[in-house]
């Protein structure tokens, strides 16, 4: 395993953050062999491709992101 790459960390907009998470999510659950219900719902619920505008199909879960990115960046930024 190779240490964590603490000085080559890249920045990602809040929305770039929210699909990496989604990729990592469905990257997971496939390599898994696809047997979580509760990540397979957790993915409709983040889909963007589900509405036209490329927001969540819940939308309530662009909220729940913003609040869960609001919680780290004020723990990291103190």
């Amino acid at each position: 395993m190779t240490d964590f790459p603490t000085n080559q960390l890249r920045s990602l907009t809040e929305l770039q953050a929210f699909d990496v998470m989604i990729a990592f999510l469905e990257s997971y659950w496939q390599m898994h062999g696809k047997s979580s219900d509760d990540i397979a719902n957790l993915l409709s619920d983040v889909s963007r491709n589900i509405w036209a505008n490329g927001s969540p199909g819940d939308p309530a879960s662009w909220s729940d992101w913003q609040n869960a990115v609001s919680s780290v960046l004020d723990t990291t930024s103190s």
